[in-house]
């Protein structure tokens, strides 16, 4: 990644409050994804967006089990 591939793509991450889900969530953002973070933890997972505040309008978020 880093090359702008994602640039303007949706991308969902489930898992994405902890780990690699949130290391996948970040690194496509910084090449310029629209990332939906989702996970069954909602308390975990609002504080992750909150970690990527620095990306505004590109996060979106849905607490859910799969």
């Amino acid at each position: 990644m880093g090359n702008g591939y994602f640039s303007g793509k949706v991308c969902v991450v489930t898992g994405a409050a902890s780990g690699i889900g949130f290391a996948l969530s970040s690194a496509l953002l910084d090449d310029g994804a629209v990332v939906v973070l989702s996970d069954r933890d909602a308390d975990r997972l609002t504080a992750a967006v909150d970690q990527l505040s620095a990306h505004p309008g590109r996060v979106q978020h849905r607490p859910v089990g799969v």
